[in-house]
């Protein structure tokens, strides 16, 4: 019984540890994740920010045509400029500087899921008008 008794100390020190551990594993779909591999001195990991942001990117400018076609009516143009990116003239680099510059200064956005960070971020820099 003793020795039963001196593994508990053990484990729930184990167990403590790991519940730690598991508080600081981020989430690889979030908004901090996203910015660390924005910032990342790898080339393959940077390339992946990069590939995401213009991805989304791409998408929020089909979706700003829609916001600029005048076969829409105007209430259907607003809709769709309230998720629309209506400026297609930008480069992966600006993406990804635009996203860092998002990212730090929305720290409390950070636990949000990553294509969150990107549409502020690009509405905020590209609105739609």
């Amino acid at each position: 019984m003793r020795r039963f008794l001196g593994g508990i100390p053990l484990a729930l020190l184990l167990w403590a540890g790991a519940a730690e551990a598991q508080s600081l594993v981020i989430d690889p779909r979030s908004v901090q994740f996203l910015y660390e591999q924005c910032r990342s001195d790898e080339p393959t990991t940077a390339l992946a920010c990069t590939i995401y942001l213009t991805g989304v990117a791409d998408v929020m400018a089909i979706l700003g045509a829609f916001a600029k076609n005048p076969n829409f009516a105007a209430s259907e143009r607003a809709n769709w400029a309230g998720v629309g990116l209506c400026n297609s003239e930008y480069s992966p680099g600006q993406l990804q500087q635009t996203f860092i510059n998002w990212a730090e200064k929305n720290l409390a956005e950070w636990q949000k899921p990553r294509e969150f960070g990107a549409i502020r971020a690009f509405r905020q820099a590209w609105p739609c008008k």
